[in-house]
């Protein structure tokens, strides 16, 4: 016989609910505490790898022109009417006498696209000012058509924007950030040289 007070079932084991509800709630307050210094992360991540294969793109316009001595266009189509740019597309120049900066509809490359929710802005882009910038409406893959703003770039390595005191520039920035240009949070700025059409990145 057992004595009395004594309990036969042993020493307890595992955690009472009590104690894992607190331990999901402590659990739950760090994630929340963590989450918005994680999505910035995210978004500096996005910026700096859209910035670095739009220059890339760019780069390559300038090596293939140099190369073929033909002229390339670099093309923004535009995704909606509130000056925000996406896709990004290297278009030959079919160089004729009667016309030497016609149109083809070959596409050197792949379409870029910017990943949801970064754009090019025009607001915060010199370049892509009215008198910089060629403009028109062309055909994206698939059929469908877009206005787009686009530059050349010439054998030689010129451009067609033209050669100011400060270098012409893209910015691409997130669409929030966007809609407010006073406020906009590190964005990724491309600086382009109109004279030899060398990029040089850095965020604001």
């Amino acid at each position: 016989m057992e004595p009395l007070g004594k309990s036969s079932l042993g020493p307890r084991n595992g955690f009472t609910l009590v104690e894992l509800l607190a331990v999901l709630a402590i659990v739950l307050v760090l994630l929340g505490l963590t989450l918005p210094a994680l999505q910035n992360v995210n978004r500096s991540f996005g910026l700096t790898d859209a910035g670095n294969r739009l220059a890339a793109l760019i780069e390559r316009a300038r090596s293939h022109s140099t190369t073929t001595q033909e002229v390339v266009a670099i093309r923004f189509f535009e995704a909606n009417s509130d000056g925000e740019y996406d896709k990004v597309a290297l278009i030959a120049m079919n160089a004729t006498e009667a016309d030497p900066l016609a149109h083809t509809s070959e596409s050197l490359t792949p379409l870029l696209r910017l990943p949801e929710p970064l754009i090019i802005s025009k607001p915060l882009s010199s370049a892509m000012d009215s008198d910089a910038m060629r403009t028109g409406t062309g055909t994206l893959p698939g059929g469908a058509s877009a206005p787009y703003r686009e530059f050349l770039i010439f054998p030689n390595g010129t451009t067609s924007l033209p050669s100011t005191a400060v270098n012409p520039c893209l910015c691409i920035a997130t669409r929030r950030d966007a809609a407010d240009g006073s406020e906009v949070k590190n964005p990724c700025v491309l600086s382009i040289d109109p004279v030899t059409s060398r990029i040089t990145i850095y965020r604001r």
